[in-house]
């Protein structure tokens, strides 16, 4: 299937290319576009406004090493991971229809072994992660610095390319550099020592009270505008210093992803490049709504496949090469989309038809209003057993028994409403337990089939 682009070749003289910036662990709460109206981002947020924000996009399967494998085979990996190696992933397929594949990344050279083979091109950084570091010496900062040096040495290339510019996110244990660590420390009522560097609640180099509490009025305002219940806001001080770092990590995030951004508006194939921004998961940070906050050692999370954890962001901006493609800037989609829709889009955009074997969609229907939705239901997973059907009301979990003969612990949780998982109603709507039920394991048995 040919795309617009490629039927359009006397608007664009240069090959298509696609541009995807992922980041592996990225809240969607602390991001500006999806509505956090105090976290600095406004380099993704003027991103946001130039396309199109997808505001219900689900990671396949949580865990970097899967949410990578969903994205460049375009199937979620579940039931179980794809037996096939690398040389049979969609993104090898792009690459044997002479497309030029470059990946700009983050990770260890241990994850790289696994995942460099259907590249034509990975070039590997690394930084330095810390309180006292300066910001030009972080992971991002040599990400965006060797991308900025790629663009700058291939602007003459003519083949289609798609460049993936892959960070980590925000990586435990979230420590932002010099000049970004005090940025929300007041909004978690918390107090910097001002003769030294920000390093921790149990550290000497911050003074904090050894009783950090809020007024009650103070608390209420606090939990109003995180969308928090006042039992959520009374978290213990460690917590919202972690939290402040997080939204700290955040923002230094968006300070370079935006010189990027800036740097491939000047880039010579700008009118031809579709650019994708999407993470991986999200983080678990509350148990519940009726819960209190759970503290700083229990962050990785309770129930596996929460809301927070699995919903994810994506950002599509088409260039404006194909007629009518500027006019849907600025908007927003609500349809179900997932990570094994990002690299059929980029399929699709490079005038190929997707393979076979895919699961994923391209999202660019979608974008143009040419289809309301591309899935009626998503298959999510943990890699550990847990599996999940997000339908658009509803999100139904299933996870493993403490015991092996157990019967597994099920979930039904309404949607959108129901933002932190709080109330399962598995029992009070048995028969949406029972069909989404049934759904999940035809799905199941059907990934089993076609492993076989």
């Amino acid at each position: 299937m040919e795309s617009k682009l490629s039927q359009t070749p006397e608007t664009s003289p240069r090959p298509a290319r696609a541009v995807v910036i992922s980041a592996d662990h990225w809240h969607i709460d602390f991001q500006g576009w999806y509505g956090n109206d105090w976290i600095e981002t406004p380099a993704l947020q003027k991103l946001a406004s130039e396309g199109v924000v997808f505001d219900n996009c689900f990671a396949a399967c949580v865990g970097p090493e899967w949410t990578a494998r969903a994205w460049w085979t375009g199937r979620t990996q579940l039931p179980h991971p794809d037996p096939g190696g690398p040389a049979t992933w969609e993104l090898a397929r792009l690459k044997s229809a002479g497309v030029r594949t470059v990946l700009i990344t983050e990770a260890s050279a241990e994850h790289i072994a696994e995942v460099a083979p259907p590249f034509d091109e990975v070039h590997v950084v690394r930084g330095e992660d810390d309180l006292d570091v300066s910001e030009t010496e972080t992971p991002i900062a040599h990400l965006v610095r060797r991308a900025e040096t790629w663009l700058r040495d291939n602007t003459h290339e003519m083949r289609p390319t798609l460049v993936w510019i892959r960070s980590r996110g925000i990586p435990l244990p979230w420590l932002p550099p010099r000049g970004f660590a005090d940025l929300y420390l007041e909004d978690f009522a918390l107090i910097p020592d001002q003769s030294g560097p920000v390093a921790g609640p149990n550290e000497a180099e911050v003074e904090f009270p050894p009783e950090v509490e809020f007024p009650e009025e103070d608390l209420c305002e606090f939990a109003e505008e995180q969308d928090l219940t006042p039992e959520q806001a009374r978290v213990p001080e460690e917590t919202r210093f972690a939290l402040a770092m997080y939204a700290s990590y955040a923002s230094l995030l968006d300070r370079w992803l935006g010189r990027l951004l800036r740097n491939l508006a000047l880039d010579p194939h700008a009118g031809t490049t579709l650019l994708l921004f999407t993470t991986g998961v999200g983080q678990v940070f509350f148990p519940g709504e009726s819960a209190p906050a759970v503290d700083l050692a229990d962050l990785e999370g309770t129930t596996p496949l929460r809301g927070e954890l699995i919903q994810t962001a994506l950002i599509a901006r088409l260039p404006g090469c194909v007629p009518g493609d500027a006019d849907h800037a600025g908007t927003r989609r609500g349809a179900l989309v997932q990570s094994i829709d990002v690299l059929p889009t980029v399929t699709e955009w490079l005038g190929l038809s997707v393979g076979s074997a895919v699961e994923g969609r391209s999202v660019l229907p979608l974008v143009r209003q040419t289809a309301e939705q591309i899935h009626d239901e998503l298959l999510l997973g943990d890699g550990e057993g847990a599996l999940a059907l997000r339908i658009p009301e509803a999100l139904y979990v299933e996870t493993p028994a403490a015991e092996p003969e157990g019967e597994p612990v099920v979930g039904l949780f309404g949607k959108p409403h129901d933002r932190w998982d709080a109330a399962n109603l598995a029992k009070q709507q048995p028969g949406l337990a029972e069909e989404l039920a049934a759904r999940l394991k035809t799905r199941r048995l059907s990934g089993i089939a076609a492993e076989i």
